[in-house]
């Protein structure tokens, strides 16, 4: 029924001759929640296309923020599959590090073959102090997949717990990780207007149609992801 009625309102659009027509749409999104109760969130869809695209650099020894799940699912030749957290309520053991990216607490040097970051440095004010942290935390090689939003609603559930500091763009993210010890391997940026807006209304993969993601415009990014590689 959902994606009958996203049909017609896209119709709609197709005739919109003026401004005024605008309120045809919703002011309301379908989800606060991102889609998460509708299926799978149309940012999920992007991030797990990265790091697809990447698995050959998860492997060694590979840290993940809060959980190891896409460290099992992408990774090969594990040697050692460690979770990097702040949570120090959460059982520990010694693949279970308790630190913060911000301040360096828990951090070593040297240490990873890979590391994956999703959707973590919008939600850290000092973004520089955490970048140099994940940087320290690579071995000579050792590669960190990163991903960030670009356009998105504020997330409630992050803005009450730590803060909602970051949206991103290509240039940003370059920047961020331009350095002398610093190799950017790859800089991508995944979305358009249709899934933009489908992300803003908190739409899910499955009210859309597979078609929707095969094109990626620069000017709408809904997720955007950097592979970097320590010198």
């Amino acid at each position: 029924m959902l994606k009958k009625i996203l049909k017609q309102v896209f119709c709609k659009w197709n005739r919109i001759s003026h401004p005024a027509n605008l309120s045809i749409l919703p002011d309301k999104p379908y989800s606060c929640k991102l889609g998460w109760e509708r299926g799978t969130p149309i940012d999920r869809i992007y991030m797990e296309q990265f790091l697809e695209q990447h698995k050959k650099y998860i492997h060694g020894t590979i840290m993940e923020i809060a959980e190891n799940t896409y460290s099992i699912k992408y990774g090969h030749n594990l040697e050692r599959s460690l979770i990097f957290t702040a949570d120090n309520m959460v059982h520990t053991s010694e693949n279970i590090i308790i630190g913060d990216l911000q301040s360096g607490e828990g951090t070593q040097e040297n240490l990873l073959d890979c590391f994956i970051l999703t959707q973590t440095l919008p939600f850290i004010y000092d973004i520089h102090s955490c970048c140099e942290n994940i940087i320290k935390m690579l071995k000579s090689g050792g590669t960190a997949l990163i991903t960030v939003r670009g356009i998105s609603a504020i997330s409630t559930y992050d803005e009450v717990r730590w803060g909602d500091y970051w949206g991103f763009t290509a240039q940003s993210l370059k920047k961020l990780f331009s350095g002398d010890n610093i190799e950017i391997i790859s800089l991508e940026q995944y979305g358009n207007l249709k899934t933009a807006v489908g992300f803003l209304y908190g739409l899910a993969y499955e009210d859309l149609e597979d078609r929707d993601f095969k094109i990626n415009d620069k000017l709408y990014p809904v997720l955007l992801g950097i592979v970097i590689r320590k010198k």
